[in-house]
């Protein structure tokens, strides 16, 4: 916790000094212990509120400059908000070579506590299976598999790290990853008609939002 909990121990201690009624105190005290435990149980969620409330989420503009760096072979959809879920996929790149859900985190040193790696990975992996199913459900079957991918925006250099099924990424590292990367590990896998059927779908989720 650190330099957090420091500035935390004085802003409560001033608060505490000024206050002379003990009700207000207890009061205080409660809600303290209730936003607590709140940010443990909704640790991502409030992890990414404070994130764009500190860093006006640069993470994810860094990471769609770099996005938008790929041809017109890729498809870039932002922010996208699937049916009955809690959660938004910050992006999902579309191409011949597949699927890919893309969770961005700016990870701040002395937030490290909240998320873990494994469940930072769980939480990629987790939204790139649900955007799979969803797809399905609309009908579209030939989707076996939607690549999960982490990327790290603090981080220059490719880091992969974990033993799911997840990519992570630096920064520096996702125009490489999709230009040059997929090209020569994997194989075309959708369709031009394909592309464009799957494309319609996802601006729908979007277009919900």
């Amino acid at each position: 916790m650190g330099l957090l909990g420091y500035i935390l121990f004085l802003f409560l201690h001033k608060i505490i000094a000024n206050i002379q009624n003990s009700i207000l105190i207890i009061i205080w005290a409660f809600l303290s212990f209730c936003v607590l435990l709140y940010w443990k149980k909704k640790g991502d969620r409030v992890f990414k509120l404070i994130e764009t409330w500190i860093f006006g989420g640069s993470g994810e503009k860094k990471t769609k400059r770099e996005l938008l760096k790929l041809d017109n072979n890729y498809h870039i959809f932002y922010d996208i908000k699937l049916p009955d879920v809690n959660f938004n996929i910050d992006f999902v790149v579309l191409c011949q070579k597949g699927l890919f859900a893309v969770e961005v985190k700016h990870r701040m040193k002395y937030m490290s506590f909240i998320l873990s790696n494994d469940k930072m990975l769980r939480q990629a992996e987790g939204q790139a299976k649900k955007l799979k199913l969803k797809l399905n459900d609309y009908g579209f079957m030939s989707i076996k598999w939607v690549n999960p991918i982490l990327i790290f925006s603090h981080q220059k250099r490719f880091s992969p790290m974990g033993q799911r099924k997840v990519d992570v990424l630096g920064l520096s590292s996702v125009k490489w990853y999709f230009s040059e990367h997929l090209n020569r590990s994997k194989s075309n896998i959708l369709t031009n008609s394909e592309i464009e059927e799957l494309s319609k779908i996802i601006m729908n989720f979007k277009n919900k939002t």
